[in-house]
């Protein structure tokens, strides 16, 4: 990313470079705030076209076998900590599988947490608090959510 157009809450139009974006894992500066972004440049690599479409199927494969892509879900819960893979220290606590209401952590990747339908906001609330807390009491590493909650629920 070279440069960025996006609308604020104020409706004013603005622009900002790369430098001024602050990429970290998983986000920038932008993340949180009101913004919509209406343009991105991108600075891309020329490249061979069979070798990327190659890679690309190959990425695929591997999610649609360790991730629960058949099932409706939120993507990754939580953001990896330095060192570990969440859903590793999910499954260490016992958390795979676990299920309240409609909500359930995925027996496949423990860091996804799967809509077997009609789940409730307070169930999927319950099971990321529960994963949190117990990760928390095992290891004594806060987990990072990587999914934002908007409203009650």
């Amino acid at each position: 990313v070279q440069n960025v157009t996006f609308l604020t809450g104020e409706n004013k139009i603005e622009r900002t470079s790369k430098s001024n974006l602050n990429f970290n894992y998983r986000g920038c500066n932008l993340k949180g705030k009101l913004v919509i972004i209406l343009e991105a440049t991108l600075l891309l690599k020329k490249g061979n076209k069979e070798e990327i479409e190659s890679k690309i199927k190959q990425n695929i494969e591997i999610r649609k076998i360790r991730q629960p892509l058949d099932k409706f879900n939120a993507g990754s819960i939580f953001k990896n900590p330095p060192g570990y893979y969440a859903g590793k220290l999910i499954e260490k606590v016992g958390a795979k599988g676990l299920s309240r209401g409609k909500a359930e952590v995925s027996t496949r990747h423990a860091n996804f947490i799967i809509n077997n339908g009609g789940a409730s906001a307070r169930d999927i609330l319950y099971l990321i608090e529960e994963i949190e807390n117990r990760v928390k009491k095992n290891f004594g590493i806060k987990l990072e959510r990587e999914i934002e909650i908007l409203g009650e629920p």
